[in-house]
């Protein structure tokens, strides 16, 4: 299947002058008959630090992480704590069901299969045309 949507990971996330904007985790959307596919690289996080909530129209990916290091010299301790968070939202060229909308993590990636919504699930009715 042929990739929809390609989101590379420089794309500011929170403009500000005096910061240099932080890159996004790389995203791909891919299309398959019966559903769409997010793959997401998250190098870095644990699947405790990631939020993902579908959406009928769109998925939101929230990544937060805090890590702590402290180093002990001769005479003094340098101790630091860094906190790393995202927040990616990539819309589905059409609508979804959330309710079946499934995740896998594994190995730095994290990778969703969203099923898209049958005509009989939008409202709509197929008709037999005689």
């Amino acid at each position: 299947m042929m990739d929809l949507m390609h989101f590379d990971g420089f794309e500011p996330a929170y403009p500000d002058f005096f910061e240099r904007p932080k890159p996004l985790p790389r995203a791909t959307l891919r299309e398959e008959p019966d559903a769409f596919i997010v793959a997401a690289d998250v190098n870095g996080m644990r699947k405790e630090d990631l939020k993902v909530i579908v959406y009928p129209d769109s998925v939101s990916i929230r990544g937060l992480t805090h890590r702590k290091e402290s180093r002990d010299f001769e005479d003094s301790t340098f101790s630091a704590a860094y906190l790393e968070e995202f927040k990616r939202v990539i819309p589905f060229p059409e609508e979804v069901n959330p309710d079946l909308a499934i995740s896998v993590f594994k190995d730095g990636k994290l990778e969703l299969r969203v099923p898209k919504l049958s005509v009989s699930e939008k409202g709509g009715k197929l008709l037999r045309i005689d």
